[in-house]
C-alpha cells in the first residue's frame, strides 16, 4: 500500500512539474501577443471587435498560463522566499537620511529624459506644469501627514500609501485594492521606464563616451561590466540585506543623493553661462488652450514628483526624534518622528521642484534643437556633450547613474511590496506573496518590451488614481460626515479630486493608454471576486472561461490578417496566427487544469473552496 502511495504521488509530482513547464509557455506566449496587440494599439490600429476578441483569447492564455506555474507550489505547499538575513528591525533613519530617500527617489532617471523635451516643447506651460504638480504633491504630503499623526494617536502603524486606504475602509475594500493594485502597476511600470535606459545607458551610451575619450575597447568593457557590477550589488544589498547593513544604506543614499544633486546644480549653472541667460520665447504659448494644456502636460510630468512616498514607508526604521539642520542648531529641539517626516516628504518636493525647475530653464537658454533632443537616446547627456564638452557629458553620466540607482531600486522594491500585500490580504495566491520579488521582475521584463512613452503615461495615470483614493481615505479614516467637515477635511478633498481630474487628462495624451488602465482596473474587480473562491474555484473558473473563448473563437469569424499578429510574435507555432494559436492554447490549459483540480480534489484530498459571504 504504501509503495502504491509513493507511486501515484511520484505520478502527481511529475504532472505538476510538466504543468508548470506548459504554463510557462503559455505565459510567456500570452503576455507576447497581448504585449504585441498594445503596440499595434499604441500605433493607431482600430479598437475594434476583432481585437477585443483577441486581447480576451491571450488573457486567458495568460491567466491560464499562471495558474498552471502556481498549482505545484499550491498544491504541495512549497513556499519559494527571497533569500534574506534576518534582522531586528530598528529605528536608524534621521531626517537628514529621509530626506536624502526621499529625493533619490523623486529625482530619478526620468528627469534626464522628458524635462529637455518637454521644456523645449512647452516652454512656459512646462514651468507651470511643474509648479502644479509640486504644488499637489506639497499638499498630499500635508495629507500623509495628518493620516500619519491621527495614526499614530489612535496606536495603528503608519506605514503611507496604500496602507493608510486599508487602516481606513479595510483590506477587503475594493477602494482598498485598487489603490494597492494600481500602486503596484506605477512602481513596476516605473522599474521598467528605469531599466530600459539603464540598459541603453551600460551597453550604447558609455561605450561611446568612452571611446570619444580615448578608451581602448577592453578598458571601456570593463568599466561597463563595473557599472552594471555596482548596479546589481546597490540591488541585492537593498533588496536581501536591508536589515543587515541599514545604517550603511542610509549613509551612502547621503552620499549619493548629494553627489546627484551637485552635479545637475552645477550643470545647470553652467548650461545658464553658456546660454547667456537666453530666455527669447519662453512666454510664448505654443498649443490652444493654454490652462487645459497645462493641466494635460501636469499628469505627463507627475512622474518626476511621487517618491516622495518612499519616506512614509520608512516608518519603521526612523528614529522616534531627530535634529533638523539650522533649526536644531538654533533652537537646541528636536522634532518628533510624526512631524519631521511630514517635514522630510514637504521639503523633498520642493528641492526636487527646484532643481528640476532650473535645469529645465538651463536647457530652454540653450535653445537646443528639438527634434536632436527627441533622436537622442537621453537628451540630458547630449545636451551636456553637445555644449559642455566631453568631461561634463561624464558627470552627467554619473548623475544618471545615480539617478537611476536611486530610482529603480525604491520602485522595485516597493511593487514587490504591494504585490506581496495584496497576497497577504487574500486577494492572491501564497505562492504570489512568497515570490512576489520574481514576479514583479517578470512583470518588469514584460513592461520593458512596450517602450519609454508608454510606461510614463501608464506610470502617471496609475499612480494618480491610486493616489486619488489614498488621499480620499483621510476622510474615511476619520469616519468624517459630509455634513460635518471641517478645514482639515478641504485638503483631502481637494487633492483627491485634482489626482482624478489629472489622471483623467492622460487620457488627451494617449487615449490608448488609459483604456488600458481602465481595463487593468476592471480586471481587479475580476480578480477581486475570482481569488475569493480559491485555488480549487479559481481554477474552475478558468476552465469555463476558457471554455467559452475557445466555443467564442470557433464560432465567430474573425479575420487580423491587417494586423500582422502572426508568427513573426515573440513565440509563434508552425507559422500559424493567433486565432489558431489562441483557440489550441485555450484548449490544452483546460484539459490540464482539468486534471490538476482532479488531483487535487481527488488524490491530495485538497476540497476547500472559500465562499464570500
Amino acid at each position: 500500500m504504501r509503495k502504491l502511495q509513493v507511486s501515484r504521488t511520484g505520478i502527481v509530482l511529475g504532472f505538476k512539474i510538466g504543468a508548470v513547464s506548459v504554463g510557462v509557455i503559455f505565459l510567456l506566449m500570452g503576455i507576447s501577443y497581448l504585449l504585441t496587440i498594445v503596440n499595434l494599439i499604441l500605433e493607431g490600429y482600430p479598437f475594434n471587435i476583432e481585437l477585443v476578441f483577441t486581447i480576451v483569447a491571450f488573457l486567458g492564455c495568460t491567466v491560464s498560463g499562471s495558474a498552471l506555474i502556481i498549482s505545484l507550489p499550491e498544491s504541495l505547499r512549497v513556499k519559494f522566499k527571497k533569500p534574506e538575513i534576518k534582522g531586528m528591525a530598528r529605528p536608524t533613519y534621521g531626517f537628514v537620511t529621509l530626506l536624502a530617500v526621499g529625493i533619490g527617489s523623486t529625482i530619478g532617471s526620468p528627469l534626464f529624459v522628458i524635462i529637455p523635451e518637454n521644456i523645449m516643447e512647452y516652454s512656459i506651460l512646462s514651468v507651470g506644469s511643474l509648479l502644479i504638480a509640486a504644488a499637489l504633491s506639497v499638499l498630499m504630503a500635508k495629507v500623509y501627514h495628518d493620516m500619519n499623526s491621527y495614526s499614530s494617536k489612535q496606536g495603528m502603524e503608519a506605514v503611507g500609501g496604500p496602507a493608510f486606504s486599508r487602516q481606513a475602509i479595510g483590506s477587503r475594500s475594493l477602494r482598498y485594492f485598487i489603490s494597492r493594485f494600481s500602486m503596484w502597476i506605477a512602481n513596476t511600470a516605473l522599474a521598467a521606464f528605469s531599466s530600459i535606459f539603464f540598459v541603453l545607458f551600460a551597453f550604447q551610451i558609455i561605450p561611446s563616451l568612452l571611446g570619444g575619450l580615448g578608451f581602448s575597447a577592453f578598458e571601456s568593457d570593463i568599466i561597463v561590466y563595473l557599472v552594471v557590477a555596482v548596479f546589481v550589488f546597490w540591488f541585492l544589498v537593498n533588496a536581501f540585506f536591508e536589515n543587515v547593513f541599514l545604517r550603511g544604506i542610509g549613509m551612502a543614499q547621503i552620499v549619493m543623493v548629494v553627489v546627484m544633486v551637485s552635479i545637475l546644480l552645477i550643470q545647470s549653472g553652467a548650461l545658464f553661462v553658456k546660454g547667456s541667460l537666453n530666455f527669447t520665447g519662453l512666454f510664448s504659448i505654443p498649443h490652444g488652450d493654454p490652462v487645459f494644456t497645462m493641466i494635460m502636460n501636469t499628469g505627463y510630468l507627475f512622474i518626476l514628483f511621487f517618491g516622495f512616498q518612499e519616506i512614509q514607508v520608512l516608518d519603521r526604521e526612523t528614529v522616534p526624534e531627530s535634529s533638523i539642520p539650522i533649526y536644531t542648531r538654533i533652537t537646541g529641539k528636536k522634532l518628533q518622528k510624526v512631524s519631521y517626516v511630514g517635514l522630510a516628504m514637504a521639503l523633498t518636493v520642493i528641492i526636487s521642484a527646484f532643481v528640476e525647475i532650473l535645469f529645465g530653464l538651463a536647457v530652454y537658454s540653450l535653445h537646443p534643437s528639438y527634434t536632436s533632443l527627441i533622436d537622442s537616446n537621453i537628451p540630458s547627456l547630449y545636451i551636456a556633450g553637445r555644449f559642455l564638452g566631453p568631461l561634463w557629458e561624464v558627470g552627467v553620466a554619473i548623475s544618471f547613474m545615480i539617478a537611476t540607482i536611486t530610482t529603480f531600486v525604491p520602485a522595485f522594491l516597493a511593487a514587490s511590496r504591494h504585490l506581496r500585500a495584496l497576497s497577504e490580504d487574500g486577494y492572491l495566491p501564497a505562492s504570489f506573496g512568497s515570490m512576489s520579488w520574481v514576479f514583479t521582475l517578470i512583470m518588469i521584463v514584460a513592461l520593458s518590451l512596450a517602450g519609454d512613452n508608454f510606461l510614463v503615461n501608464i506610470t502617471d495615470f496609475m499612480v494618480l488614481i491610486s493616489l486619488g483614493v489614498i488621499n480620499l481615505s483621510s476622510l474615511w479614516l476619520r469616519k468624517v460626515k459630509l455634513s460635518h467637515l471641517k478645514r482639515i477635511d478641504i485638503y483631502p478633498i481637494v487633492v483627491g479630486s485634482m489626482c482624478f481630474i489629472v489622471g483623467a487628462s492622460v487620457y488627451f495624451l494617449n487615449s490608448s493608454v488609459v483604456l488600458l488602465g481602465f481595463l487593468a482596473i476592471l480586471l481587479s474587480f475580476l480578480v477581486y471576486d475570482i481569488i475569493n473562491l480559491g485555488s480549487i474555484g479559481l481554477q474552475l473558473f478558468i476552465i469555463v472561461f476558457n471554455i467559452i473563448s475557445f466555443y467564442t473563437l470557433s464560432v465567430v469569424k474573425l479575420d487580423l490578417s491587417d494586423y500582422g499578429i502572426n508568427s513573426s510574435t515573440f513565440i509563434g507555432i508552425l507559422g500559424k496566427d493567433a486565432l489558431v494559436v489562441a483557440p489550441i492554447v485555450l484548449l490544452l490549459s483546460s484539459l490540464m487544469l482539468s486534471v490538476n483540480v482532479f488531483t487535487d480534489v481527488f488524490v491530495l484530498r485538497r476540497t476547500r473552496i472559500r465562499v464570500r459571504d
